[in-house]
């Protein structure tokens, strides 16, 4: 009976490697290489255990060998068929992740490669304490460990032969040929066999001769293995062929088209592995399983390319799964990203998406709009955007693919989603992580209260829009420089009152009041100029609201404008609407402003050349109290018009 709380319990312990992270996906692709984190060959054969066996509880053997050589897990391919997976494990202790891979797999048996040079006692120790049945198969060499492996196959009537060691300090090469052929011998059943190049090793031809084998595949050219071993083959009675190619790469396009897939156009599913790395071994043999219950071919990549034997295997074919109705993966890559996107375009899926945040590698202000830009390369899609920071749901790019996201939340990290929907039915999920910082205060000046709809309008100092703000009783109230109840914020604010917003901090939301009697401006911008009973105000300018009103124009009262000394007649001369005044005790200091804005408002006569408007919420007619808005003349050369100051 298997217990699998003890599992990760006895396992978890030794503290090894973590899960891997996640990353962006493409619900066409399986991505198994990641293009940033733990490539490991561990990590590699884990991920393609959960993508070939997603379901909980669907194993109930394993197999698992050493993560720091290839050797044992060579020949693992035909121990894989379609129902085990292939793991790696460190030689000393089982790793923490592949404890829980075992245990979410809900196997029973574990099938030991190699001895224990490679996987010590102390792994079996652990993995027979958690209630797991143990096999060990293993030799004196990677040769007798292939001939233990291959006896498990005691009906096989053909076998597959690779050359078991490099040369030239090529270590790759013992394993180059073998790496499509996993899937091969998972699939048919077929044990695979190691030699020397030279000749036939001892250890494989008693194998053979012990067995049921009538034929055998040799992988692989003459380099590999040479013609001797052929004809020592022979002289057993043997049937031999050999599968092979001027490169690694073309020996895995044969070995496909010997599967029956002729070229990408026969298969429902590539996967594409790296063919030239030190650790390549671990995703070509790690594979096996996947390749063989698809099925798919195993073709490989050099690094950031594709060798010219894979692309002629993709390109240029009718892919058996419609590109414009993709619902299933149809690229499995375990190569770099490069070589993966290159394989994407040969089978006609959209390129990756790229996505841009403008800034996001620092921490983001809240209630900050960040620069979004996505290029979806011409291929037509939809966009969303997900994550608890901003607000979900379609966001429309423009020609240049920019959008913008206003980020609203707390302080801390955010997790966002990305989300891209091609008309070809993939789905591309782009993932980021934002750090939200609190919102910058804002300062300015009240303009409108509403208490009752528990809401106040206020305009930032040096801001061209008011901002509307709702609170609750779950923000925090200052009022004067003291904390303040919902209830005294309230019988305290009015119009003119300054108010500094603090949004999303750590303490959440803060309203801090400072009162204002209206009698205390002495300064600010001059509106509701009227010159018939010498009134004016103080306003806000952006929104026009009296700050101060009643303010009146007296012959004992001194005036300056522009720093100049004047009479009354001079600064009611200059004096209009836009206008900055200072009142310094009897005097009043006036300064000459352009008034800046959208013309609106506008009204014509056609007769006399006369147009009244307002440029943003200001204007004013100073000689008429019923009409707040400038005082325009036609130039009749042009029908522009001059404003009379």
């Amino acid at each position: 009976m298997r217990h699998p709380t003890l599992l990760i319990t006895v396992l978890l312990a030794i503290g090894l490697a973590a899960p891997p992270a996640l990353a962006d996906s493409i619900s066409d692709t399986i991505d198994v290489r990641l293009a940033q984190g733990d490539n490991s060959p561990a990590a590699t054969a884990l991920r393609f255990s959960q993508a070939t066996f997603p379901q909980d509880g669907s194993v109930e053997e394993v197999v698992l060998a050493t993560d720091a050589a290839f050797a044992d897990a060579l020949a693992s391919g035909t121990l894989q068929g379609t129902e085990r997976p292939l793991l790696l494990t460190g030689p000393t202790r089982v790793r923490s992740d592949v404890a829980s891979e075992i245990d979410r797999l809900g196997a029973e048996r574990v099938t030991i490669l190699g001895g224990e040079n490679a996987l010590s006692a102390d792994v079996e120790e652990d993995l027979t304490d958690a209630g797991l049945d143990v096999v060990r198969l293993s030799g004196l060499s990677r040769l007798e460990t292939a001939a233990a492996i291959a006896s498990t196959q005691a009906d096989a009537t053909t076998a597959l032969l690779a050359r078991a060691f490099g040369n030239g300090g090529d270590e790759t090469g013992a394993f180059a040929d073998a790496l499509a052929a996993g899937a091969w011998a998972a699939e048919e059943g077929w044990p695979t066999l190691l030699t020397e190049t030279a000749l036939l090793s001892t250890a494989t031809a008693d194998a053979l001769v012990d067995s049921a084998v009538e034929r055998v595949i040799i992988l692989g050219g003459e380099v590999a293995v040479s013609a001797q071993v052929q004809t020592d083959l022979e002289e057993l009675g043997l049937e031999v062929d050999r599968v092979s190619g001027p490169t690694r790469f073309d020996t895995a396009v044969a070995v496909a088209d010997e599967r029956g897939f002729t070229s990408a156009a026969a298969a429902e599913r590539i996967i594409l592995a790296e063919g030239q790395a030190a650790d390549a071994w671990a995703a070509g043999f790690a594979a096996a399983a996947h390749g063989a219950l698809a099925p798919a071919p195993i073709v490989l990549a050099n690094g950031d390319s594709l060798p010219e034997a894979t692309i002629e295997f993709l390109i240029g074919t009718a892919f058996a799964v419609d590109a414009a109705d993709v619902t299933d993966p149809v690229l499995v890559c375990a190569a770099a990203e490069a070589a993966c996107e290159q394989a994407r375009i040969l089978l006609g899926l959209p390129q990756k998406a790229e996505l841009t945040l403008a800034g996001a590698d620092q921490p983001v202000p809240s209630r900050t709009t960040l620069q979004g830009t996505i290029d979806l390369f011409d291929y037509p899609a939809s966009v969303a955007v997900f994550g608890p920071c901003v607000t979900e749901g379609l966001i429309v790019p423009d020609e240049d693919g920019a959008f913008p996201l206003v980020v609203r939340a707390e302080p801390g990290e955010c997790d966002l989603t990305v989300e891209v929907s091609f008309d070809n039915g993939s789905v591309q999920l782009i993932e980021r992580t934002i750090t939200v910082a609190p919102a910058e205060p804002q300062e300015g000046t009240v303009t409108d209260t509403e208490t009752g709809g528990d809401a106040y309008t206020f305009v930032p100092d040096g801001g061209d829009a008011a901002i509307d703000v709702a609170y609750s009783s779950d923000d925090s109230f200052v009022v004067d420089g003291q904390p303040a109840t919902i209830g005294a914020f309230e019988a305290s604010i009015t119009v003119a009152d300054r108010i500094v917003y603090s949004a999303d901090t750590e303490d959440g939301t803060v309203h801090d009041l400072t009162n204002v009697a209206p009698d205390s401006i002495t300064s600010g911008t001059v509106g509701n100029v009227d010159l018939g009973v010498a009134r004016y105000a103080i306003i806000e300018p952006v929104t026009g609201v009296v700050l101060r009103d009643g303010l009146t124009i007296t012959d004992d009262t001194g005036f300056t404008v522009g720093g100049s000394t004047v009479q009354r007649a001079g600064f009611e001369a200059a004096i209009n609407e836009g206008d900055r005044i200072v009142i310094s005790g009897q005097t009043l200091r006036l300064t000459d402003v352009t008034v800046v804005g959208q013309v609106n408002d506008i009204s014509v006569d056609l007769v006399s050349g006369i147009a009244r408007l307002k440029a943003g919420a200001l204007g004013d007619d100073p000689l008429n109290a019923e009409d707040e808005r400038f005082r325009a003349r036609a130039e009749a050369a042009s029908q522009t018009f001059r404003v009379d100051n």
